[in-house]
Parts: structure tokens; sequence; C-alpha cells
């Protein structure tokens, strides 16, 4: 993975909602592996939670905003995409940065809407966009459009017919990692309640 770069700043260069964003919130339930809800509903989640989701944010005027369906995904790293699959709320975006190794690290970027033209085998360099994220108005569970991303090590000899949702949530041959090792945690802010669920009385 390439070094001093910023997956925060890169995706600000791509959105100006989020150009100069001066804080991401973490609500309960968005880091990684906790087994919270985020969103209004009740109960925990089936699976504890395989990455980290960004959503909410404090912008360069104060306010906080949360991310839309026209917001645009770059990517954190060079890699080749491996596999695009459906997932629950949108699409999943598998990226491999060891395709030439005996294991595979991978960054995934799900919920997105992947470009018309994205394939599997394309080349993508740090920073490209590989998409948007999808719109989730309408959807029964109620949860607001936002990006989820995982990071994963994988034995190559894993078939790509395998690399969908729910390897993410049983990962049985792989190892998830914390995506937080990539972001600028400076600008990260962990909320100790969630306002939004209170919101609607959870």
């Amino acid at each position: 993975m390439e070094k001093k770069f910023s997956y925060l700043d890169a995706i600000g260069e791509q959105n100006i909602c989020f150009a100069g964003m001066k804080r991401l919130y973490l609500y309960p339930g968005m880091e990684f592996r906790s087994e919270i809800k985020w969103w209004p509903d009740k109960g925990m989640r089936v699976t504890p939670h395989e990455g980290v989701d960004i959503c909410y944010f404090l912008d360069s005027t104060g306010e906080e905003c949360r991310v839309t369906p026209e917001f645009r995904v770059p990517v954190m790293a060079t890699g080749r995409v491996l596999a695009i699959s459906k997932d629950y709320l949108g699409e999943t975006v598998f990226l491999d940065h060891q395709y030439e190794q005996l294991s595979r690290f991978l960054s995934i970027y799900a919920h997105i809407t992947p470009l018309p033209d994205l394939k599997t085998g394309d080349k993508v360099c740090a920073g490209d966009v590989i998409g948007t994220v999808a719109d989730t108005a309408g959807k029964k569970n109620r949860i607001p459009a936002h990006l989820h991303i995982t990071l994963m090590t994988i034995a190559k000899a894993v078939p790509v017919e395998k690399f969908d949702w729910h390897m993410i949530s049983y990962p049985e041959d792989a190892k998830l990692i914390d995506p937080l090792r990539m972001l600028n945690t400076k600008k990260i802010e962990f909320m100790s309640k969630n306002h939004w669920k209170e919101m609607f009385g959870l």
C-alpha cells in the first residue's frame, strides 16, 4: 500500500461537500467489529461489523452532513478489480493490491453503484473513482446511504466466484483488518450517543 496517502483527503478531492471536512463522525455501530446497529432499527447486528461505515461528517462550515447517492468513491491504493458483486444495498467492488503474490490484500468498497465501464481486471490507481454511493431510499431497513469499507487478507487459491457479501460477513477463509489503519484518525471523532437513532425513539 502507498505511504503518506490520506484516504479522507482523497474523498475530499472528489466530493465538494467533503472538502475541508473537519470531523468524520463514527456513531456507535459504525466501527470495526461492533455488534450494534447504527441505523434506526432495533436489535443487534447478525454478525460483527466487517469494516467501517462512512456517512456522517462535520463540513467546513461546522454543519453536520451525511453522504448522499452522488458521493464519489475513490480507492485507497493502486490495484486491480478482482470482483464486483451485488449486496443488499447496492454493489461491492473487491480491489486486489497484491495480485502477483501468494496471498491477496483486498480493499473492499460496498453499498455503491460502480461506474458503468468498471470491470474485473481493470487497474485503478490511488484516488481513482470507481463509482458512487448507492441510493438506499425506500429500503425497508431504513439504512442511510453510506460507504462501507472492509480490508481483508485471503489466500490467492480462493476462487474469485466466492467473493461476495456473504464471504465478507462470514470470512472463513479470510482475515479482516480494521480499516481505521488506513484513515487519518486525527479527523475521526467517536461519538458516545447517536442522536439520529434517538429521533426514532431507539
